[in-house]
């Protein structure tokens, strides 16, 4: 957006010094009437070709971000992990081993609720990272799908994420946790995209109501709904019998999300958005968000790859000797139409999509939440801190 205003600004200048440079052509060429045409066809022709070169540039803008997903592959040595949230699951009795629940059917929800009592099972093998938005978001809604059908937590340990390489063929392909986490990354984008327009539009009190068109889940394309996280968490929290009281975030009157029994989850997904906006999946793990003004779209690539963490993490964030690390990419584009790069009025019900994609990188990418918290810093200091209290060192005081 930025390079727009940058651009309008260009080509104001150049208007202006159009207009100068017409007054000394036409001095020059009652001066010199033999040559004037080809210095005027000249300096005519290589500003436009200059100035509609960085046009055509500046109208797309791509970005990718690196965020991490971490799995326990062990028991922690420490089963109460003060100050780490952990998810736990506990799954419905009575569900039948050998099929799988779609999430729209409340398999596994009706077997909660008829087999009674909610049998405790181990932790979820997931680590929501304390203070990484992404990280823990995605541990949060994954726990919740497992509880809601457990039908998937199966599907997770069948073909689970440390033994995606002993496959001989193109391990990627169909296998269960592969999808899971995409379709769980591409879900957490449309929330914090429903959240940020929601900001936008409601909050701030940006526009007019009759130039917004609002996405409910009802408007919702069968395409997207093939996302299982969305499909299930947007489902009617009445025909959801986990939920037995409505008690949750509410904006007015409407509830907005809510927890229900054993950590499953409802959200009332909603995206508000300029009219004649269109929302469509492009690719098997790609959304795109259409506008008058420009086009933005997202995708979630995950194929399996370990990440490093940063020396000592594990024992000294996480408190877990025994995790793995799976890199995921987030790729974004953003396009601008001609009519949004020549358009000087109604930007107030786009300007979001920068902000957007700042939040992005501040909550997704890995390296932004290291940085964020001092992560290097920290590590000097507890390495400092041992080797001070094994020579018997102590720090001198100051007095004021």
């Amino acid at each position: 957006m930025s390079d727009r205003s940058q651009l309008l600004e260009v080509l104001v200048g150049a208007a202006v010094l159009a207009f100068g440079i017409n007054l000394l052509s036409a001095r020059i060429a009652s001066r010199w009437p033999g040559g004037s045409l080809w210095v005027g066809v000249a300096c005519t022709v290589a500003p436009v070709v200059y100035l509609g070169s960085r046009l055509a540039r500046s109208r797309q803008r791509t970005e990718s971000f690196r965020g991490l997903f971490v799995t326990r592959t062990g028991a922690s040595d420490d089963d109460g992990r003060e100050g780490t949230p952990e998810p736990t699951v506990t799954a419905a009795s009575g569900v039948d081993s050998d099929s799988v629940d779609e999430p729209g059917s409340n398999g596994g929800a009706a077997g909660a609720a008829e087999g009674g009592a909610m049998t405790e099972q181990a932790p979820l093998p997931i680590v929501a990272v304390p203070g990484y938005t992404y990280g823990f978001d995605v541990a949060k809604y994954i726990e919740a799908l497992f509880v809601e059908n457990p039908a998937f937590r199966r599907l997770w340990e069948d073909q689970p994420l440390d033994k995606i390489w002993d496959r001989a063929d193109d391990a990627s392909t169909g296998w269960h946790s592969i999808e899971l986490i995409e379709q769980a990354t591409e879900y957490w984008v449309m929330n914090e995209l429903s959240l940020r327009l929601s900001e936008h539009f409601e909050s701030a009190q940006v526009g007019e109501e009759n130039k917004l068109r609002r996405f409910a889940r009802s408007d919702i394309p069968d395409v997207l709904l093939e996302n299982r996280f969305l499909r299930l968490f947007s489902e009617p929290i009445e025909e959801r019998p986990g939920f037995t009281e409505r008690l949750g975030i509410r904006r007015g009157d409407t509830l907005v999300s809510a927890f229900g029994e054993g950590g499953m989850y409802y959200d009332r997904f909603e995206l508000v958005l300029p009219k004649g906006s269109q929302v469509t999946r492009v690719g098997p793990a790609t959304i795109r968000v259409a506008t008058g003004r420009f086009v933005f779209t997202f995708a979630v690539d995950f194929s399996g790859y370990g990440a490093n963490l940063p020396s000592g993490f594990e024992e000294l964030y996480l408190n877990d000797h025994e995790v793995d690390a799976y890199s995921v990419t987030l790729r974004t584009q953003t396009k601008l139409t001609w009519r949004g790069l020549l358009s000087p009025r109604g930007w107030e019900y786009y300007r979001w999509l920068d902000a957007f994609v700042e939040e992005l990188a501040r909550r997704f990418d890995a390296d932004a939440f290291l940085d964020s918290i001092g992560w290097e810093t920290a590590l000097t200091t507890v390495i400092a801190s041992k080797r001070a209290a094994k020579r018997g060192w102590n720090p001198p005081t100051f007095r004021a």
